[in-house]
């Protein structure tokens, strides 16, 4: 198309600038023949009657010549180039926006692939599908031995018996899997303790906390990890102002429980009146708190 108008209109320039009203200023101007002007006016279509309109003296010499027609040509062009990158940007686009909203399901990870538990303790498998554009991310859960380990549809696994068994993620679209094994151990036996050596060692507590001086935060040593009972719990009620630092052996380990004084243990009894002392290990209130010491 640029070739063509640039012929057209050196054949025509002359008179087209004066008709079009183009030039602020009486310039030189080459053409071929302007007695053909009108012939090639009406021949002229929009674009070349703009490409008209746009024509000067690019290059300052007092004339409109080929030299100028070319310099508003390459304008053309590079204005076409632009925009014919601009489409394809957008084309580029909305090909990526329809790639994401249909993107399948090519692959699966999960958050482990081996864990042990002990019978009753529970895990959580976290698993995703890849590409994390994909539509579908639907994953299933099995266990190869659901009587050793069981799973959840959220990925929760339960150590049921002593064993080992092979948990399984599948994905819902195109069925893509990953394993996670699981060896089960059994729990920890307690410590062989009676229950009246429990009450010896409570009462022996309660004692302590009725007749503490005011203030006091008692260091008491249990000889494994027990309840407090209610009439410890009563006396601690009836003392706010002593707090309890209390060591005991659990599973191997020595830890360390902290009660604040006027810690509200009665919040935490069981239906036996009771508050053990494994139940407070899961305790998240930034006051109570038990840690592992050795």
């Amino acid at each position: 198309m640029l070739n063509n108008v640039k012929i057209r209109l050196m054949c025509a320039l002359t008179a087209a600038s004066v008709a079009l009203g183009s030039m602020s200023m009486p310039v030189n101007v080459w053409a071929y023949d302007d007695d053909d002007f009108l012939d090639d006016l009406d021949d002229l279509d929009d674009d070349e009657i703009e490409f008209l309109r746009l024509i000067s003296d690019y290059d300052d010499d007092d004339d409109v010549d080929e030299d100028d027609v070319d310099a508003i040509a390459t304008l053309i062009a590079i204005a076409e180039l632009e925009e014919e990158e601009a489409e394809y940007r957008k084309k580029m686009e909305r090909e990526e926006e329809e790639r994401r909203r249909n993107a399948r399901v090519c692959g699966i990870w999960v958050s482990t692939t081996d864990m042990v538990l002990t019978t009753g303790q529970t895990y959580q498998i976290t698993a995703g599908v890849k590409p994390d554009s994909a539509v579908n991310r639907g994953i299933s859960f099995s266990s190869s031995d659901p009587s050793c380990a069981s799973v959840d549809g959220s990925g929760i696994v339960r150590g049921n018996s002593v064993g080992s068994c092979v948990i399984t993620a599948t994905t819902n679209e195109n069925g893509y899997q990953a394993h996670t094994y699981v060896r089960v151990n059994p729990a920890p036996a307690a410590a062989a303790q009676t229950k009246a050596e429990d009450a010896n060692w409570t009462a022996l507590a309660t004692d302590m906390i009725v007749s503490s001086v005011p203030g006091t935060v008692l260091n008491l040593s249990a000889p494994k990890a027990i309840s407090f009972d209610a009439n410890m719990i009563n006396a601690l009620i009836s003392r706010p102002d002593v707090g309890l630092s209390i060591t005991y052996p659990y599973n191997g380990h020595v830890y360390l429980m902290k009660v604040p004084a006027g810690y509200n243990l009665a919040s935490k009894m069981d239906a036996k009146g009771k508050v053990s002392f494994l139940s407070l290990a899961g305790v998240k209130d930034g006051r109570l708190t038990v840690t592992m010491v050795k």
